[in-house]
């Protein structure tokens, strides 16, 4: 299942988030400041296995790009 960021089905973004423990409340997801260390280290596991790179210029840190860009495919 583990592809590339780019070629994730809004379905398996959506199985990353829940297998994360990470679910929308009220209709928004939580911000990335708001997880727990624990929803946040799963998150890195599975941008390790997916072998993320945060973009070149990127201002912050490799979890955080990831979050951002599971959640523009769950969307």
């Amino acid at each position: 299942m583990m592809t590339t960021v780019s070629k994730l089905t809004p379905y398996e973004a959506k199985w990353i988030l829940t297998r994360s423990g990470i679910f929308p409340t009220f209709g928004k997801w939580p911000d990335f400041y708001e997880l727990r260390w624990e929803q946040k280290d799963e998150l890195g596991a599975f941008s390790r296995r997916v072998r993320y790179r945060q973009p070149a210029n990127a201002n912050g840190s490799r979890m955080r790009y990831f979050y951002e860009a599971v959640l523009r495919r769950a969307r």
